[in-house]
């Protein structure tokens, strides 16, 4: 497999995974939990989730950005320099 396949995989299994957990613990959980404990949770699982995609979603345009690079079609950034210059006229 593919290394972007892989990433695909671990992505959408630990999704899968923490969704269910959080689905069992403010559903199904036999007990009532606190009402701080739950927004804790759904925070919690908020941020998991915004870091794993967000994470997909760079790799992917940093991939996207390479492959046109390569095949001809971007133009490389122009790098700026932040340094003062200074001329005097005479």
């Amino acid at each position: 497999m593919k290394t972007d396949s892989l990433r695909f995989v671990f992505t959408n299994l630990t999704t899968i995974l923490l969704m269910a957990g959080v689905f069992y613990a403010l559903v199904l959980y036999p007990y009532q939990l606190d009402d701080l404990v739950k927004g804790a949770m759904i925070g919690w699982v908020t941020l998991a989730l915004n870091s794993i995609y967000n994470d997909q979603a760079v790799n992917r345009a940093a991939h996207q950005q390479q492959k046109a690079f390569d095949a001809g079609l971007a133009v490389p950034v122009p790098t700026v320099s932040t340094e003062a210059v200074i001329s005097e006229t005479v």
